[in-house]
């Protein structure tokens, strides 16, 4: 159960969502992790590995954004400099 300490709030937050336990953004980390450890047909490494794929594709998601925003901000200059030499 230790794994459930890895990963951000919303992340666990998904991973009740995924598990069908109506979890809140006013809940505390304990109180969310009690909910999923107790629910009915709790299994650990079940469990252990939706989390993990959860917090994997959160990091992905966020490297994608700072690539997205590097290339507009790249962009955003190349559009400056073009109007500058024109």
């Amino acid at each position: 159960m230790a794994f459930l300490g890895k990963g951000k709030k919303q992340d666990m937050l998904q991973l009740a969502e995924e598990l069908g336990i109506n979890a809140t953004l006013n809940m505390t980390v304990p109180s969310i992790k009690t909910a999923i450890t107790n629910r009915e047909g709790y299994e650990e490494e079940f469990v252990k590995n939706l989390y993990e794929t959860i917090i994997a594709n959160g990091k992905r998601l966020e490297e994608l954004e700072r690539a997205e925003k590097m290339i507009r901000n790249y962009w955003s200059k190349i559009v400056k400099i073009s109007h500058v030499t024109w």
